[in-house]
């Protein structure tokens, strides 16, 4: 039908109806629906997420290799469950550099540590 009835370029009303009949004479036509629909957005929205979950754990590998490396290299011993805690981002908002951590009051970096990681740290293990 193609090659009979449709020319190359389709721009007047005899060849839209012409496209259209072709459609409707298919027996394998499949018209969306709205469940199909979300289905396709549900797709987008997921590979969006492992997108941006991707994105943010690359960020975090190059704020580890410069935090660690160039910055605060002792940072890493005293928190062997990893840098990317709560306690650790709030203690390096205090004080982000060994030298103002040396100068925090060994109170208020105990209640820092404690209240950020529930306990976890508490002032024996500073």
């Amino acid at each position: 039908m193609r090659k009979n009835n449709i020319r190359k370029a389709k721009t007047d009303e005899v060849d839209t109806f012409v496209i259209v009949k072709t459609f409707l004479m298919q027996n394998s036509l499949k018209f969306l629906t709205l469940k199909d629909l979300s289905y396709i957005e549900l797709k987008e929205l997921g590979g969006f997420r492992r997108k941006t979950v991707k994105q943010c754990t690359r960020l975090k590998i190059r704020l580890t290799s410069y935090l660690l490396n160039q910055v605060f290299l002792e940072l890493q011993c005293f928190f062997k469950f990893g840098v990317h805690q709560k306690s650790v981002w709030a203690l390096l908002k205090e004080a982000p550099t060994p030298i103002a951590i040396a100068y925090v009051h060994m109170t208020h970096l105990a209640h820092i540590l404690e209240t950020t990681s529930h306990g976890h740290f508490n002032r024996s293990e500073i």
